[in-house]
């Protein structure tokens, strides 16, 4: 249901909603503010989870939620109209791109 960014995010901010409970900072701008951000990305969560539950661990099984952003239509490195594998190579760049420049400073 949440993109990666957005999970990464909603992650982020329960953490820092725990630091505000512990140091008992509910009433206060904070708080709200970390409430508001998570109100936010929950918009479009839904769906069920069937839990495991085993000597004191709890483990996701099973998802489904009508807004989920899977598709085993374009779960495949086959051809379809939603992802065209000539963009791999600019993202490939891209995101190496650190990498690379380390790599070449150390060369120096």
């Amino acid at each position: 249901v949440l993109d990666r960014d957005a999970f990464k995010w909603r992650q982020q901010l329960g953490l820092e909603m725990s630091y505000v409970v512990y140091d008992g900072r509910w009433f206060t701008p904070i708080r709200a503010s970390l409430q508001a951000a998570a109100d936010s990305l929950a918009t479009e969560v839904n769906g069920e989870v069937v839990l495991e539950l085993y000597k004191g661990h709890v483990n996701a099984i099973q998802k489904k939620s009508d807004n989920s952003l899977y598709s085993e239509e374009f779960a495949t490195f086959g051809e379809d109209e939603v992802y065209d594998h000539s963009h791999a190579e600019g993202f490939i760049r891209l995101y190496s791109l650190p990498s690379r420049i380390r790599a070449l400073s150390k060369k120096k």
